[in-house]
């Protein structure tokens, strides 16, 4: 089994606190160019970067050293770490960076015969030499440190060896769950298995109730059992999607499958033991945090659910912060459920399987129509100038330094120069010098925060978020990107994401993307960079008989936003109310606005013999509050009515099937609202003889038109109605539904 040494280190060397991670920042661009400062700085008999690798036992060791210096005493060799801190303070990684460098001693030992002289140098990332931390180690205790880490990763490398080859044998003989396949779950078992046998791309249109999680998970466990892949990554664009996998997670379970699946939540979502931003200093859950981590480890081991139920529980009985647990768990899990962030996004992604072994790593993502919205978010950044503004009045006056290289990257932000186009005043042009400013002010913001650490509505954290994603989406500007101004706020946007979703998914072993509504199938793959003759594609029609599902059309009302007004609002309303007495049970009734619901709302009763009661969804309610406001769909007998806005929490990722929902009213064709954004996103995809407006409005309502009807027919057995109300649903783009 082949080891980095840094991981080895990080393994047998962490001990003590856990830290902020501030200082985690510095291992990416400050961190090279600070190594390679020094590096270019020393003169003589000096090599850097320099290759080693040992065997020792089963254990295939590897890394590269630093610096190694010849001097007349003997060899020297230096480890570099980036910090902000001062030469008296003592770094909280050093317990690992110490071992680190004792690790390279040893294997340097192997390969020539003798014991370096072992050091750590400790750098600011921006000038100096930094200082030298002397690590005076005799050879027999280097060698009995060095040793005794390895085979502490022996036995656990032994340990997940056994696993791997239980969990393998399971998955190549676990029985699909159910008897029979529903039509089409065959087919799209079989494209899933095509595609991580061959790897690339496949590309899945099921419709809803066809049984498409299953169809997709449980192939891609058959390719985990047969060692094709060494991970696989689950991305679900909205949260309630991780509810489905987890249930068919467990059926498979229950048909002799064994696995680690993991499910990730975001760290706002876990804990707030400590308020808003964390204090790891004040926090019991962080401080010993290293010194509990492996026995909470073990106990997690011992399980094979790792769902939301089970390891918060065990993070809680170790007394360790949950979002740090989660983030060592995640290393062993043979299949990880989370947010597409942690797939995509270059400011979250799970780097030790997208960037380190992407060529080893199975993808699937659920609901995929959402993610060219969600990928251009996550390859975009905002700079929030009011939000500087006010935290530069908040700044003591200690902070003065601080206050002024702050003002500098808001004067650097309002001194571009924009053009109108499209509507917008924007510019294509790299913001450079904003990205520049950005850079200092996130250094001086981790300078400040490193000397005092951030207390309860400090604006520090997020202003250094801010400064670091602003930053480092220039760093990443391409052609498809431009910069805007709204609300106050600087926007880097990126209008097309399809080069580096291309980048990211071409990287992977095998990525398959499928929903119940991706058409237009050829502009969903251009969108996410697809390459025509290379990857799969399959559309699966319906299996269910049309005849149990009724869909009336009402053209006779206006809804757009000119024609509201009272008499509308009646016709609307009493349209509404004539479906919904003539089909009484459970209906949804999707509305285009929150002032449109409200008019409705008040024309209508409170609760009626056909309708039911009449209930509302309370304004940003959140995806796991859905299924507690629609429990009365599942329980409560006879008729309910609830309404809803359309493209809300409510209008996919919920099930409702048999006769907990029998119909749907949909009011409007889901068209976007107009902002500066999505005007760019129009003109960019006209300038390119596409149908810009198609791109940017139309394609993305008809996708939340074709969700709400999809709430209806989740099964075989399942009947609706429907009601459309909108004369452009007579439109040929539309009739197709």
């Amino acid at each position: 089994m082949r080891v980095a040494v840094r991981d080895l280190a990080a393994f047998a060397g962490r001990s003590g606190d856990l830290h902020s991670g501030l200082f985690s920042l510095l291992r990416g661009t400050d961190g090279t160019r600070a190594h390679r400062r020094i590096q270019k700085s020393r003169s003589g008999s000096v090599q850097t970067e320099v290759p080693l690798c040992v065997t020792w036992r089963d254990l295939e060791l590897h890394g590269r050293v630093d610096l190694i210096e010849h001097t007349e005493s003997g060899v020297v060799l230096e480890e570099i770490k980036t910090t902000r801190l001062a030469a008296d303070e003592i770094h909280p990684d050093v317990s690992e960076h110490r071992l680190q460098a004792l690790i390279y001693a040893w294997m340097w030992r192997q390969e020539h015969g003798s014991f370096p002289a072992a050091r750590l140098r400790y750098v600011p990332p921006d000038r100096g030499d930094g200082w030298i931390v002397d690590l005076p180690h005799t050879g027999e205790e280097i060698e009995a440190e060095v040793e005794q880490a390895l085979a502490r990763y022996q036995a656990f490398a032994e340990q997940r060896r056994t696993w791997i080859q239980t969990r393998n044998e399971s998955l190549q003989t676990m029985r699909f769950p159910f008897s029979d396949t529903r039509p089409g779950q065959t087919e799209l078992m079989q494209q899933v298995n095509q595609v991580f046998s061959t790897g690339g791309r496949l590309y899945a249109e099921a419709p809803t109730g066809i049984g498409k999680t299953l169809a997709v998970l449980f192939p891609a466990l058959q390719a985990l059992g047969r060692g094709e892949i060494d991970h696989l990554v689950i991305a679900t664009c909205r949260n309630t999607g991780k509810n489905v996998f987890e249930e068919a997670f467990a059926l498979l379970r229950g048909a002799g499958a064994r696995f680690r699946a993991l499910t990730l939540v975001a760290r706002d979502r876990i804990c707030n033991r400590t308020g808003s931003p964390c204090d790891c200093g004040a926090c019991p859950l962080a401080l010993g945090f290293y010194d509990r981590l492996e026995r909470g480890l073990e106990a997690l081991r011992a399980e094979e659910d790792w769902s939301r139920a089970v390891w918060p529980r065990i993070a809680e009985a170790h007394q360790l912060c949950p979002y740090a647990f989660q983030m060592h768990a995640v290393r062993e899990a043979d299949v990880v459920l989370g947010d597409v962030n942690f797939a995509l996004d270059p400011g979250a992604k799970l780097g030790f399987l997208f960037e380190n072994a992407p060529e080893r790593t199975g993808l699937l993502i659920d609901e995929a129509h959402h993610l060219p919205e969600r990928a251009r978010g996550m390859y975009s950044a905002i700079l929030p100038l009011p939000d500087i503004a006010k935290a530069i009045r908040a700044l003591p006056s200690e902070q003065r330094n601080l206050a002024n290289v702050l003002r500098r990257a808001g004067r650097a932000a309002k001194a571009l120069e924009m053009s109108e186009r499209g509507g917008v005043r924007m510019t294509e042009a790299p913001p450079r010098e904003v990205g520049e400013a950005c850079r200092q002010a996130r250094e001086a913001l981790e300078q400040s925060l490193a000397e005092r650490a951030a207390g309860p509505n400090d604006p520090r954290p997020d202003l250094l978020r801010a400064m670091q994603t602003f930053w480092m989406s220039v760093e990443r500007h391409q052609s498809a990107h431009a910069t805007y101004w709204e609300g106050g706020a600087l926007v880097h946007f990126c209008r097309d994401p399809a080069e580096p979703l291309a980048r990211d998914l071409d990287a992977l072993r095998a990525a398959v993307l499928f929903s119940a509504t991706l058409q237009p199938m050829e502009s969903f793959r251009r969108l996410t960079g697809s390459a025509r003759g290379i990857d799969r594609e399959l559309i699966l029609a319906s299996p269910f008989d049309r005849a149990r599902f009724r869909v009336e059309r009402e053209y006779g009302i206006p809804v757009v936003w000119r024609s509201r007004g009272p008499e509308m609002f009646d016709k609307l309303t009493a349209r509404i109310r004539q479906f919904l007495e003539a089909n009484p049970g459970k209906n949804l009734v999707y509305l285009p606005s929150y002032s449109v619901l409200d008019e409705v709302r008040r024309r209508l009763p409170a609760d009626d013999l056909w309708m039911g009661p009449v209930i509302t969804p309370p304004r940003g309610l959140q995806e796991e509050e859905a299924r507690a406001f629609l429990e009365p769909f599942r329980s409560q007998p006879g008729p309910i009515t609830a309404l809803t806005v359309l493209g809300g929490v409510l209008n996919e990722g919920i099930d409702l099937p048999g006769e907990a929902l029998t119909g749907v009213v949909v009011v409007g064709i889901g068209l976007p609202g107009v902002e500066p954004g999505r005007e760019l996103l129009r003109a960019w995809h006209q300038e390119r003889g596409e149908d810009g407006f198609a791109t940017a409005y139309t394609l993305p309502g008809l996708c939340r038109v074709r969700q709400a009807l999809g709430r209806v027919i989740r099964g075989p057995e399942d009947r609706g109605q429907a009601l459309l109300i909108d004369p452009r649903f007579d439109h040929p783009l539309y009739r197709e539904l």
